[in-house]
């Protein structure tokens, strides 16, 4: 009866560590999103919920009023090309979708120096900004980008750099 209860004990401790470390890396209460594959944790606005990705996010987070939302993105930097290249290319990607570019600047991302971006956009008639914050580690490009409507920007501005700067690389 005792090696049963310990079979059923040991069982029931590693479905807790599958859920934890293999189920969905985003706790909603916490707003802590971990990711041990690519090596960062991000603390998103704890109520804040996960919505639909973004093509190509690893995780979109959406405000519980649905007027703001972030994006975390990933991606593997070519050999070819440098931190500073990629960012122009991020920046021009937008600027053929119609965006401009209304302020930039530098920033510590991880205990990485790295890179933020203020655009607007308009789509359908309707006029957005989004910030972008990206920074590399290794040879990988780390992003939060940041979007809402343009009246509600500054009032999540600081909501948007607290989470970039709440990204850390764990080895």
């Amino acid at each position: 009866m005792l090696s049963r209860r310990v079979r059923l004990d040991t069982s029931c401790a590693l479905m807790a560590v599958v859920l934890l470390y293999c189920g969905g890396n985003f706790d909603e209460g916490t707003g802590l999103y971990h990711d041990d594959g690519n090596g960062f944790f991000v603390r998103f606005p704890a109520g804040w919920h996960e919505s639909a990705s973004t093509a190509g996010a690893l995780i979109t987070v959406t405000a519980p009023d649905e007027r703001a939302q972030i994006n975390m993105v990933v991606r593997e930097l070519p050999q070819s090309v440098t931190f500073n290249q990629y960012v122009d290319q991020l920046i021009s990607r937008w600027g053929s979708l119609g965006g401009r570019k209304v302020e930039e600047g530098e920033m510590l991302i991880g205990g990485v120096g790295g890179f933020w971006t203020v655009r607007g956009l308009s789509v359908a008639g309707r006029r957005f900004m989004a910030i972008t914050y990206s920074v590399m580690n290794g040879p990988k490009v780390y992003s939060v980008i940041c979007m809402t409507i343009e009246a509600d920007f500054q009032e999540y501005r600081s909501v948007f750099e607290e989470v970039a700067g709440s990204l850390m690389f764990i080895s």
